[in-house]
């Protein structure tokens, strides 16, 4: 279906009195966040308001000790190049949780982003310490070692990445 309005928010209050509006006149709302919409989860069925969220990207609030939450604020940073700040979010999740190798695996990636690469391999090697079987973790080696021209160590790793996982 096709929705009779689409509207933008960046605030709470924007999205209780759209809801507030539609209770009272007894009008569908579907609420989009973003996205590519192709398997039709967030289509409105007959007319109605579509009220998408995606302008609202503010950080309203962070808890310092959740370890989540740091390592989406990585990402987040990530995601703008921010590699330094993202790092730092990182290293406060690791300390909170410090046998996940995800945020290993991630702060390799930012500390090669930054052209670390010492330090990107000391955290893929931790990352695989804490889960051998992560067949990724041998194909970032890998790369890495390549881009060094260090052809023993990358076909070591090539090797790891098929050994865990024969389909890649």
């Amino acid at each position: 279906g096709v929705p009779e309005v689409l509207m933008f928010v960046q605030t709470a209050e924007q999205i209780s009195k759209i809801m507030k509006y539609a209770n009272e006149n007894i009008i569908p709302v579907v609420v989009r966040g973003s996205g590519t919409g192709l398997v039709g989860g967030c289509v409105p069925l007959e007319g109605g308001i579509v009220i998408c969220t995606s302008r609202m990207n503010k950080i309203l609030e962070l808890d310092p000790r959740n370890p989540q939450a740091n390592a989406y604020m990585a990402k987040f940073e990530a995601e703008n190049n921010q590699y330094k700040k993202a790092i730092s979010y990182l290293n406060v999740a690791i300390q909170e949780e410090p046998n996940n190798s995800d945020y290993y695996f991630d702060l390799g990636t930012y500390k090669r982003y930054l052209g670390d690469y010492k330090g990107a391999e000391k955290s893929w090697l931790h990352a695989i310490s804490l889960d051998p079987e992560y067949f990724l973790g041998y194909a970032y080696l890998a790369g890495l070692y390549d881009e060094q021209n260090k052809s023993d160590l990358a076909l070591e790793n090539y090797k790891k990445v098929i050994e865990k996982n024969p389909k890649y």
